[in-house]
C-alpha cells in the first residue's frame, strides 16, 4: 500500500478517541512512521576548513508516513566528519503534515584543533551522524533515535588553508 492511500484511509478516522488511536498508533508505531534524512539532492553536507572559522553545514529532511501532523520538537545530532565527532542541537519546532516532507537546515563552528584533524584526515575517512530526534504530535510525544547514518559524502571546501605542514 502506497503511502498516499495509508494517510487518506486514516484520515477518515481520526474523529475516533485518542484512547483507540493511541492503542493502534503506539510511541513505537509512530517512530516507525517518521524518518529523518541527509537531504536527497544537491549538497546536502557541507564542511568549510578556512580561517579563522571553521564550519559545517548539514541539510535533512523529515518524512511523515503516519496520518497524523507531526511536529519535530528538537534533535540532539552528532556529526563524525572524518572521524572527528561534532554536536550541535536543533531547537526549532517544525510541522509535518501527515503524508508529507519538510526540510531543515542545521550548522555549526568547528573548533581549530578539530578542524585541523578533519583537514588531515578528510579524504581518508567515512563520515556519519547519529541523531536523536523528539517528536510531538496529538496522540503523545515520542523519539527517533539513529544510531549510525553512514554513507556521508561532505563536500569539503578551503580545506588547503590548514595544510597538513602546519598540524603540528
Amino acid at each position: 500500500m502506497d503511502i498516499e492511500s495509508f494517510v487518506g484511509m486514516w484520515g477518515y478516522l481520526t474523529w475516533l478517541p485518542k484512547w483507540l488511536l493511541r492503542r493502534k498508533f503506539s510511541e513505537e508505531c509512530m517512530a516507525d512512521l517518521m524518518t529523518v534524512d541527509i537531504s536527497s539532492r544537491h549538497e546536502n553536507v557541507r564542511v568549510d576548513l578556512g580561517r579563522p572559522f571553521a564550519t559545517f553545514q548539514l541539510w535533512f529532511q523529515v518524512i511523515n508516513r503516519s496520518p497524523f501532523e507531526v511536529e519535530l520538537d528538537r534533535a540532539q545530532i552528532e556529526f563524525c566528519c572524518s572521524g572527528t565527532p561534532l554536536h550541535v542541537p536543533y531547537i526549532k519546532k517544525i510541522k509535518v503534515k501527515a503524508g508529507e516532507t519538510e526540510k531543515f537546515h542545521v550548522e555549526g563552528d568547528i573548533p581549530d584543533n578539530k578542524a585541523d584533524q578533519i583537514a588531515c584526515f578528510y579524504d581518508k575517512a567515512d563520515s556519519s551522524i547519529s541523531m536523536d530526534a523528539y517528536f510531538n504530535c496529538r496522540l503523545h510525544g515520542f523519539a527517533k533515535i539513529y544510531h549510525r547514518l553512514d554513507g556521508i559524502k561532505p563536500r569539503f571546501i578551503n580545506e588547503h588553508v590548514r595544510s597538513k605542514n602546519e598540524i603540528k
